[in-house]
């Protein structure tokens, strides 16, 4: 995939440095419906599509703070990134999230997060944006590729996998 400019008018963009190479990154990051495995924000993640992997995979997330939204994969380029599109919340409109994982030296790995937005309800949605979006945009964003970082380099999952309600729970050995 060409690393072109993300759709919106909008953007925001963060890295991290991982001590892990990146083949251990995107063993994590492209198990796709898994980010409530290490991102504390997204308190429950499942797959709306548990027959796919990669390009149109889709996910459902609920997220501290924000609310519930859904995912699809739009672009994949295995081992390297994922760019997602994502369902508007708020004044949020239509957005774009891709994630990269690149080399950064001897058994180290770069992510790097960008998210292009556009802007609902008018007026209202630009006020809100500039009020209280933004910045809670600004502060969240970085807090994924962190919580990523800490869970390949650490091993470590924050919770384990659960089943939205009415659905069976996942067998952690087959998981």
């Amino acid at each position: 995939m060409p690393n072109k400019t993300l759709y919106g008018r909008h953007t925001l963009k963060t890295e991290v440095a991982v001590n892990a190479p990146v083949e251990q990154v995107w063993e994590v990051l492209s198990d796709f419906s898994a980010p409530d495995t290490y991102a504390e924000q997204v308190t429950l993640s499942y797959s709306l599509t548990p027959d796919k992997h990669g390009l149109g995979e889709a996910r459902h997330c609920d997220i501290k703070g924000f609310g519930s939204i859904q995912e699809e994969i739009i672009a994949w380029q295995d081992g390297r990134s994922l760019t997602y599109s994502v369902t508007p919340l708020g004044p949020l409109g239509k957005s774009v999230s891709r994630w990269t994982v690149d080399p950064d030296g001897d058994d180290r790995a770069k992510i790097t997060v960008e998210l292009g937005y556009d802007l609902r309800f008018g007026p209202l949605g630009w006020l809100m944006h500039v009020l209280v979006m933004r910045r809670a945009l600004q502060k969240a964003i970085p807090q994924g590729p962190e919580a990523l970082k800490t869970r390949v380099e650490t091993g470590n999952s924050i919770r384990q996998r659960r089943a939205p309600v009415g659905q069976p729970q996942m067998n952690p050995s087959h998981a």
